[in-house]
């Protein structure tokens, strides 16, 4: 099984949701950012992971990858 990592890497870096959600620009919906990082979404764009590590990268300074925001497991 595939899960969300995202809410743990904001918590991480002392990143909110919200702002996360205003740094994209509108990119990504708010509600998305939010679903996103409660790992409440089933479903994921390629766009918006593109986003997701665009920004994050910009707001951290660190390469952030896939691998930071998601995780397999044997669930």
């Amino acid at each position: 099984m595939v899960r969300w990592r995202v809410g743990e890497f904001l918590e991480q870096h002392g990143i909110t949701p919200y702002r996360l959600s205003e740094k994209t620009q509108g990119k990504i919906s708010r509600n998305a950012i939010y679903e996103i990082s409660r790992a409440d979404t089933k479903q994921v764009k390629f766009d918006t992971l593109d986003t997701l590590i665009k920004t994050l990268r910009e707001m951290t300074g660190a390469p952030v990858g896939l691998a930071d925001l998601l995780e397999f497991t044997d669930e």
